[in-house]
């Protein structure tokens, strides 16, 4: 009798055993990395001097700069016919193959949860100017998105191994007569041409869930992405109290939609993409996240226009 042994051997070795390999690293890959810096790294210039000037970030840890923050302040002589006057600067400089989000000649502003993609302008122009103030009585002038002094996301593309990632990094701009810029944290989104939303850090979820979910209902949202309203569901084995929260990627709370004790059973709960004030929230990528005092789920939800 004819053994098809190795055949079905074969196959496997040269094709099932690669694909699945394959899928692992992709998966493996598929996820945000990162970086807190802590404490926060601030460089500054005045009138007066410089002082660290200079920051240079390793988006991907990879041990290779990919771009590098700068300020710069100063006196200027001639200020109209008013005598003197003064002005800051802030900009960033990507180096290699890097890119940064830009709009109107001058890089992005973000605000948490937009998405950094392929869809976005970039530029890989050096000394690109986040924000430049010249203060005097006849000379004052401003430019660049950057506003004093909130937080804002910076886009960030990198090119590694002919692959591309895109990234952000968090920033405080504060810029007059001298210039301050703040690096907070900083992440990229490891698998290659996927796309990262601003200030997002990576899902964790504490706990096993055992004692408060069912093991055959477990915490489920529909649909997913959604743009007006969706319906949550969960099962308990008992009653317990039970908090059920919404929470943006940087860990804001957003909605309260439960903090009560819930009886055993089946429940179900809608969220109609509105904030603890009332309002309407913005698309992006928020938590929704399910606990009691000892263990906790969270899974990742999508609000779209």
């Amino acid at each position: 009798m004819k053994n098809f042994f190795p055949c079905p051997l074969k196959l496997w070795r040269g094709w099932i055993l690669p694909l699945l390999l394959m899928c692992f690293t992709l998966t493996a890959q598929s996820q945000i990395v990162y970086t807190d810096v802590d404490p926060d790294s601030t460089i500054s210039a005045s009138i007066m001097g410089g002082f660290d000037t200079n920051y240079s970030l390793d988006l991907n840890n990879d041990a290779t700069i990919d771009f590098n923050l700068a300020v710069t302040a100063g006196i200027l002589l001639h200020c109209g016919l008013e005598g003197s006057g003064c002005y800051g600067s802030a900009y960033v400089t990507p180096l290699s193959s890097c890119k940064v989000a830009n709009s109107g000649g001058y890089p992005r502003a973000l605000q948490v949860s937009e998405i950094i993609d392929s869809s976005l302008s970039w530029s890989d122009s050096p000394d690109q100017i986040l924000r430049h103030i010249t203060s005097g009585f006849a000379c004052s002038s401003g430019f660049g998105n950057w506003s004093n002094p909130d937080d804002r996301y910076l886009g960030l593309k990198i090119i590694s191994g002919g692959y591309t990632y895109y990234g952000w990094v968090r920033l405080s701009v504060s810029i007059s007569c001298f210039a301050s810029v703040t690096i907070k944290d900083y992440a990229f989104n490891s698998s290659p041409g996927s796309s990262i939303f601003a200030g997002e850090t990576g899902l964790t979820a504490s706990g096993d869930g055992s004692g408060l979910l069912s093991e055959n209902d477990p915490l489920k949202i529909y649909p997913n992405p959604f743009s007006n309203s969706a319906t949550i569901s969960f099962s308990l084995p008992a009653s317990q109290n039970v908090s059920l929260k919404i929470y943006d990627v940087t860990g804001r709370l957003v909605a309260t939609l439960a903090d009560e004790t819930l009886s055993a059973g089946n429940h179900l709960l809608q969220w109609n993409t509105t904030n603890e004030n009332g309002n309407a929230v913005s698309k992006g990528i928020y938590l929704l996240q399910l606990s009691t005092e000892n263990n906790s789920k969270t899974i990742r939800i999508a609000v779209m226009e």
